[in-house]
């Protein structure tokens, strides 16, 4: 019980951050959680009507995050019109988003539209949208690996593709680094491979150490060398 009184009160401490609320906050109620439910209707009965009024302030300037910050502390009330406003002003920032992205986001357009679908139901181009980015999200999960690696180098701005190599078994981490060409401390081989292509030459070692086999192999690209350890990048030079 001592342990639930002071979680409730450290909840209520944090909302006292915002709201200032009085030294009684100190006090130990008999029930936590009305305790805690009581000072939240409290704060939103002292603060609610004065944030409703910002926010649509702020949403008739087209200032949306703005909005968005007024009223996100209140979504918890279910008021219908916090919810209202909340939902305006996600609307209003989606389409921001979705007015700057550029037709290879794939990943990007097809998270907006379908979030701005299903905010507007109605909204035919919103779904129209939204299928044409999925169908395209579907023919990147269809490529083979080879077209994968070719569609992924350049596409650093395109989560679609990093998502899809991370999905194959890889990380998030090898595909920026395949994007932009380079290499980085643990990427696996077959990223390698894929950012850089077939090397000029490898020279290969097995030995044995601590009771395990290491193999260490140096990937020769020009004047740049690559050594792995176990299949994974351990260093290089260039």
């Amino acid at each position: 019980m001592i342990r639930a009184r002071a979680a409730a009160t450290a909840a209520l401490l944090a909302l006292c951050g915002l709201a200032g609320c009085g030294s009684e906050t100190a006090q130990t109620p008999v029930s936590e959680t009305d305790y805690v439910q009581a000072k939240l209707q409290e704060y939103w009965k002292a603060n609610g009507p004065k944030a409703l009024e910002e926010a649509r302030a702020a949403l008739t300037a087209g200032q949306f995050d703005l909005a968005n910050t007024k009223l996100s502390q209140f979504a918890w009330t279910n008021d219908p019109a916090v919810l209202s406003l909340l939902n305006e002003a996600e609307i209003g920032l989606l389409e921001a988003r979705a007015a700057t992205l550029k037709a290879s986001q794939v990943q990007d357009r097809k998270d907006v539209w379908t979030r701005l679908a299903t905010l507007r139901p109605d909204d035919t181009r919103a779904a129209e949208e939204a299928r044409t980015a999925q169908a395209e999200m579907q023919a990147i999960r269809e490529l083979s690996d080879s077209a994968l690696c070719k569609a992924l180098r350049g596409k650093a701005s395109d989560r679609a593709y990093a998502n899809e190599w991370a999905r194959r078994g890889g990380t998030l981490e090898e595909a920026e680094a395949i994007a932009a060409r380079t290499v980085s401390i643990g990427m696996r081989e077959d990223a390698v491979l894929c950012a850089f292509g077939p090397p000029d030459d490898v020279n290969r070692s097995v030995f044995e150490a601590g009771g395990s086999t290491h193999e260490h192999k140096q990937w020769v690209y020009g004047r740049t060398y690559i050594y792995t350890e176990n299949g994974r990048v351990s260093s290089w030079q260039d």
